[in-house]
C-alpha cells in the first residue's frame, strides 16, 4: 500500500480519537464537578424514600475511579493532537514518515490501548456496581438519571459530609464518558495495526525493521557463552 494511504488512514483515526478524548472528558469533568470532586459511580445507596435519594460515599479514594478514566481522556488527546499535526506537514510537503517514528507510535498506540482497556473496564464495572444498589432499593440508574435527584449527603473532596446538593442526568453522563472510553480503545488498536502494516510494508518501514536485526542478533549474541577449543 502507499505511503500517503497509511498517513491518510493514521490521520482518519487520530481525528476519531479525538472525538472520543472529549466523548470522555467533558462528561465525567461535569460529574467530578457536580460533586466536588467524586465520581458517583465510587459511592454506595444507604436507602431512599419515595422522593429523595440518599447517598453515602463509601470510600474517599473512590474519587479515582473518574480521574483515571478523564487523565485517559487527556493522553488520548494528547495523541491524537501530536499525530495530526505531524501527519499533515507530512501530507502537505509529501514527506515519508521515518521508520522510527512508525515504530515508536506503534509502542505508543499500543501502550495507550492497554490503559484504555483498564479504564473502559472501571467505568463499566463501577457503573455496574452503583446501578446494581439502586435496584436492590428498587429503583434503576435510569429512573433516578431522567428526574432531579437529592443526593442528601455525600463525602466531599476533605472527607466532610455534604448535605442536600440536586444532580440530573449523571448516569446518560457517565455512560458517554464509558462509550468514549471504549470506542477510543477500540480505535487505538486500528491505529496500532495501521502502525504494524506500515512497518512491514512500506519501504522505511521494512528498512528499519531490518536495521533492527543484526543489533538484535548482537545483543543475542552477546548473552551466549562464547566456547573456545583447547589447543
Amino acid at each position: 500500500m502507499d505511503q500517503k494511504l497509511f498517513t491518510l488512514l493514521h490521520t482518519v483515526g487520530c481525528i476519531l480519537l479525538l472525538v472520543f478524548a472529549f466523548l470522555i472528558i467533558c462528561p465525567v469533568a461535569i460529574v467530578l464537578r457536580n460533586f466536588s470532586g467524586h465520581c458517583i459511580i465510587g459511592a454506595s445507596v444507604e436507602s431512599i424514600t419515595v422522593t429523595n435519594l440518599t447517598v453515602v460515599q463509601d470510600n474517599v479514594s473512590a474519587h479515582s475511579k473518574c480521574t483515571y478514566p478523564e487523565f485517559m481522556g487527556f493522553a488520548v488527546l494528547f495523541f491524537s493532537v501530536v499525530y495530526i499535526v505531524w501527519n499533515t506537514i507530512l501530507i502537505v510537503n509529501s514527506w515519508q514518515s521515518p521508520g522510527k517514528e512508525t515504530f515508536i507510535g506503534g509502542i505508543a498506540a499500543a501502550i495507550i490501548s492497554f490503559m484504555l482497556l483498564v479504564s473502559s473496564c472501571i467505568m463499566s464495572s463501577g457503573i455496574a456496581r452503583f446501578c446494581g444498589e439502586l435496584e436492590d432499593f428498587g429503583r434503576s440508574c435510569e429512573e433516578v438519571n431522567n428526574q432531579p435527584t437529592k443526593w442528601m449527603s455525600y463525602l466531599n473532596k476533605d472527607g466532610q459530609m455534604v448535605a442536600y446538593t440536586t444532580s440530573k442526568n449523571f448516569y446518560s453522563l457517565l455512560r458517554i464518558t464509558e462509550a468514549g472510553s471504549w470506542l477510543a480503545f477500540f480505535t487505538m488498536l486500528l491505529v496500532m495495526i495501521v502502525h504494524i502494516i506500515k512497518l512491514k510494508t512500506t519501504p522505511s518501514g521494512m528498512e528499519f525493521m531490518q536495521s533492527l536485526q543484526p543489533e538484535s542478533a548482537r545483543i543475542i549474541g552477546s548473552d551466549t557463552p562464547k566456547r573456545y577449543d583447547q589447543i
